[in-house]
This record gives C-alpha cells, sequence and structure tokens, in this order.
C-alpha cells in the first residue's frame, strides 16, 4: 500500500514547526486557579509539522517548506521529519527566532487547551517558496500558523501551477479576505465553522448555506466524536455525512492534523473526497486513543491492523 501511495506526486506542506511542551492534569485550570499537573514532556510538533508527518506515515510522497530557530530543539525536530522520509531540505533556520512553541494542557478527557508561541513561524518568507516545490506537487496544504504574506504567496503559486489547494483554518485567526476565495477544499472544526460562518442553525440547509457563504467550493467540517460533514457547494449531491469511530479518547491534540495530513495523502492517491474523508476520520479516531499530537501517528501498517480488529 505504501509503494502505490509513493508513485504519485508529492504533497507540498507550507507551514509551522513548533515543540509541543505539554502537561497532563486531572480537569483543565479555570482562570485565577492553580493545578498540579500529573506528568509533562516536550515532543515535535506544529500544525505543518504535524500534517506532513500524518501524511508521510499513511504513505504519500511529502515536501516541507516552514521555518526553525538556530537551536537544537528545531534541528531535533526536523531530523525527526527526515526520518519518516520527508523532504525537508527547503526548510530555513532563523538565526535571531526560537523555534516555535506550543503550551498544551490535557485533561484526564483527552480534551485541551493550546497556547502557541510562533517563534521562527513567523519569520517565514514568500522567499522560500520556489516554483520547482509547485511543478509537480498533487496538493498543497496549509494552515494559520504561518504569516498571511507567505500563504498569499503560496496561493498564487499554487494556482499558476494547477496545483489544488487545501487549508486547515486553524488556529483561528484574522486572516486576509482572500486567501479563503483561493482554496479548494477548507478544513474547519465544529466551532471554526460556527465562527467564520455563523450557520442559522443544525439543520442541513444551514449548514449548506454557511458553506456556501464561505467561498471555497469543498467544506470539511470535524466533529471529533461525531465524524465529519463534507460539503460540495458546487455539486448536486452537495452534502454528505463521515461516520465516527468510537473511541475511548485519551488526548485530542494534533487530531485535527492528522485529519488534514491523512485527507491529503488520500486525495493525493487520487481517492475520492469522501473516501478520503472517511479515512482521514477513521485515522484521527486512532491518533485520539494516544499521548501526544505527531508523536502519536500510526503508519499505515499500524493504523491497518487496528482497523481490521475492530
Amino acid at each position: 500500500m505504501n509503494e502505490l501511495v509513493r508513485a504519485h506526486p508529492p504533497v507540498l506542506v507550507v507551514g509551522s514547526l513548533n515543540i509541543d511542551r505539554t502537561v497532563i492534569v486531572e480537569e483543565l485550570p479555570r482562570p485565577g486557579e492553580t493545578v498540579v499537573a500529573i506528568s509533562s514532556h516536550s515532543s515535535p510538533g506544529g500544525k505543518g509539522s504535524n500534517q506532513a508527518v500524518a501524511a508521510a506515515l499513511v504513505g504519500a510522497e511529502v515536501v516541507f517548506v516552514g521555518a526553525i530557530g538556530a537551536d537544537e530543539p528545531g534541528r531535533a525536530a526536523l531530523r525527526n521529519m527526515a526520518a519518516r522520509g520527508i523532504n525537508t531540505s527547503w526548510t530555513v533556520e532563523v538565526a535571531d527566532c526560537p523555534t516555535g512553541t506550543a503550551s498544551i494542557t490535557v485533561d484526564k478527557y483527552g480534551e485541551n487547551t493550546i497556547v502557541i508561541d510562533a517563534g521562527a513561524n513567523a519569520a517565514l518568507e514568500p522567499d522560500s517558496l520556489h516554483a520547482e516545490q509547485f511543478s509537480d506537487a498533487s496538493a498543497l496544504l496549509l494552515t494559520l500558523e504561518v504569516p498571511d504574506r507567505v500563504l498569499l504567496a503560496a496561493l498564487r503559486m499554487a494556482k499558476a501551477h494547477s496545483v489544488p489547494t487545501i487549508l486547515n483554518l486553524s488556529p483561528l485567526r484574522g486572516h486576509a479576505p482572500e486567501i479563503l476565495s483561493s482554496i479548494d477544499i477548507l478544513i474547519v472544526n465544529n466551532e471554526e465553522f460556527t465562527s467564520v460562518a455563523s450557520p442559522d442553525g443544525p439543520d442541513v440547509a444551514s449548514t449548506q448555506e454557511a458553506a456556501n457563504r464561505l467561498g471555497p467550493p469543498v467544506v470539511v467540517v470535524t466533529r471529533g466524536g461525531q465524524g465529519a460533514i463534507v460539503l460540495q457547494c458546487a455539486s448536486d449531491e452537495r452534502m454528505a455525512r463521515v461516520p465516527s469511530v468510537q473511541v475511548a479518547a485519551v488526548d485530542t491534540t494534533g487530531c485535527g492534523d492528522a485529519f488534514a495530513g491523512a485527507l491529503a495523502a488520500r486525495l493525493s492517491a487520487s481517492e475520492s473526497l469522501l473516501n478520503a474523508a472517511r479515512f482521514a476520520a477513521s485515522y484521527a479516531a486512532l491518533v485520539a486513543t494516544k499521548q501526544g499530537a505527531q508523536v502519536s501517528y500510526p503508519d499505515l501498517t499500524e493504523y491497518e491492523t487496528w482497523s481490521t480488529g475492530k
């Protein structure tokens, strides 16, 4: 299976690389409250890096463009990506910035809060993008953890090379309005969808109307334990529900990134959108059963063994 997928052109990920600093607690602290951690650990992360690793682990060829600081944690995280077979040769090292970090708190139910310090990610510039990266790419995968100037430049180059574009609209922040109008597939979770589209209610009609207002021809809404919804704004079969896979969630950190990476990988292997979304939802469910983000991602063999045994 890996060989079959890797026969296709690479997924190009332009995005962030962070060091995740995670603490495990019984309950997430309320404002003004101090709680004692059960345990803590550091691991490689960042939405762009996570998505790249997920795509590579399920068999896609992956090229990553990002930025790290001139420090050993960033270099180690980059080596970890290269060990997964990801082409990291385009990633730049920024002399006067540390590698980005994410402070993550996870409770006993697997829910989390995350605070990002962008670090070197904010120093990524459009001059890190080159036509060679786009010339044979099967898809461009983006998030909002890098500056708009980079996203807009990447989208322009993708259009010039007829590369399909996928944006995971996270972390939710103000962004240039032309970004959404340039995207082919938008991935949002329930909260992000509500924030940016303001649907009038949970029924099919209002959900579809809200998706139409966003701009991209395809909107994929991830819903955690409730699966996902695929909304195709220009299709006769405009809305499809992707069923959830019930698991005992341990940590939901990085599940959305795993979904996005797996979706891009399957689309790069010429699977249909709906089948790719089904695979991505199932893959993300397995990720939720382990602690951590990137470190919890299974390869295709582990996933298939688990999936067959369900």
